[in-house]
């Protein structure tokens, strides 16, 4: 059986709950999350590994007053359903490996991740362990540098290797892990895993049924609406895909893809 690695992004813990009640909320927002992966991951014959930082513990959630991180916020639940959210992510804490030991072969990778135009070194972070493994991306709810979208980092594995974007999947709420559907032969409709995008399940297929793959590209892309959509094969015939909100960015991020956009003519016909 294949095994999906998750990881709990510890960087999207940003002192974003104003009290306990927010902070409540948030905490359950991630474990309901969490758990309907695993729940996903049953039901397409895939184990579930979850991981995270040992540094998520420590973390401020709260964005005031004494007892405000992460952990402290778990202990202040109450209430039979609150105490088994606590449980479930108080054990979550103690899972082995942790970011940092999954990292400990990668001593000279280099991961930074894109904000406002700028790149944040992320290299010993859940994140990079995101990128380097191929693994799905889990936020808490509320940070600004992690809304709902993909995430997209620039990753090198070692200086004998080139640096490329590598966008990873990444969910916050329940509602983004969606139901994937198999085929049981490979065909051009094959089954696809979407996030959260502006196509429904429907019209994303339809999306993907006209995509294109690019040379020594993993990713396929499909202009569909007058909007660019890329997909990316997450397992075999499983495409988990998004919205490309600015295309042009890929004219600074990856000149290559870029190239081939504007080749096709998609650039300069994006809404």
């Amino acid at each position: 059986m294949e095994t999906q690695r998750i990881l709990v992004n510890e960087l999207s813990v940003s002192k974003q709950a104003a009290n306990d009640y927010a902070a409540g909320d948030i905490i359950n927002c991630l474990a309901h999350t969490l758990r309907e992966l695993i729940k996903h991951g049953d039901q397409i014959g895939c184990e579930i590994a979850i991981s995270t930082s040992a540094n998520l513990a420590n973390m401020r959630l709260l964005s005031i007053g004494p007892n405000n991180t992460f952990y402290a916020c778990l202990f202040k639940r109450r209430g039979p359903d609150q105490q088994a959210v606590s449980g479930f992510l108080q054990k979550l804490l103690r899972n082995r490996p942790s970011t940092e030991e999954l990292l400990a072969k990668y001593e000279r990778h280099r991961c930074a991740h894109y904000r406002g135009g700028l790149l944040v070194d992320v290299a010993r972070t859940s994140v990079a362990a995101a990128a380097a493994l191929e693994g799905w991306l889990v936020s808490l709810r509320g940070c600004s540098d992690f809304p709902r979208a993909s995430v997209t980092a620039r990753y090198c594995r070692d200086d004998n290797s080139e640096e490329h974007d590598v966008v990873i999947v990444h969910f916050i709420e329940q509602s983004d892990v969606y139901q994937v559907r198999r085929e049981p032969e490979a065909s051009q409709n094959s089954g696809v895993h979407v996030s959260p995008m502006d196509l429904d399940q429907q019209e994303a297929q339809k999306a993907l049924d006209c995509a294109v793959r690019l040379p020594d590209e993993k990713r396929v892309f499909a202009f569909y609406n007058r909007k660019i959509y890329v997909f990316f094969e997450h397992m075999e015939r499983y495409y988990h895909g998004y919205l490309v909100q600015h295309p042009r960015e890929y004219r600074n991020r990856d000149r290559k893809i870029y190239n081939h956009l504007v080749r096709l003519g998609w650039i300069d016909l994006i809404t």
